[in-house]
């Protein structure tokens, strides 16, 4: 999914120099064209703005035809989905940024604030260890680029990090990852 903001274009220079080519679209006949291996939600703003379509079906929030189309593709097509920061947020059943909004509730759980500690601070920005807690190909030990104030709780997790106590830093099943890291920020261990 495009944005207006730098991501995806970093995002798409870093498949570019892996030799890969990419689209980037902002609604549903991205997901329905077939030269689509895979999709990436780069995660943009938070979780009330990503899924609240029926309050706003015509504003810049997710509409109800672009959520059919992910499901399709994504759940019955089996598309591989990589969803980054609130990309991957978006992936739970519901989130707690301003207030409780539904997520696509494909991966079981909740997004809640990060909690200030004596040694840590919100927002957890910055260079962090990724530790593996399960075996996934995509995911392996090593240093991430984190910025984010609401961690996702619950089924899933493949790996964490530690703020003040261990973060997850990647959620996946099937055919779908998020990664609360940014990979285009994450240099080496991004591209990896």
């Amino acid at each position: 999914f495009d944005d207006p903001e730098s991501r995806v274009s970093q995002m798409r220079k870093e498949f570019a120099l892996e030799g890969r080519k990419t689209e980037a679209g902002t609604g549903p006949n991205v997901l329905y064209r077939e030269v689509g291996e895979a999709g990436i939600d780069p995660g943009l703003t938070n979780i009330s703005e990503g899924f609240i379509w029926s309050e706003n079906p015509t504003g810049d929030q997710m509409d109800a035809q672009l959520f059919e189309a992910m499901e399709e593709r994504v759940l019955s097509g089996g598309t591989p989905f990589l969803g980054v920061c609130v990309g991957m947020q978006l992936m739970a059943d519901t989130g707690e940024e301003f207030g409780t909004h539904d997520g696509l509730g494909w991966i079981s759980g909740s997004v809640k604030a990060l909690r200030p500690g004596p040694e840590t601070r919100v927002p957890h920005m910055g260079w962090n260890d990724v530790v593996p807690v399960s075996r996934h190909p995509l995911i392996e030990p090593g240093e991430a680029y984190f910025l984010h104030s609401f961690a996702f709780e619950g089924a899933h997790v493949i790996a964490t990090s530690d703020h003040g106590g261990p973060v997850t830093a990647a959620i996946g099943r099937d055919n779908m990852i998020g990664v609360q890291f940014h990979p285009e920020k994450s240099q080496r261990y991004g591209i990896a």
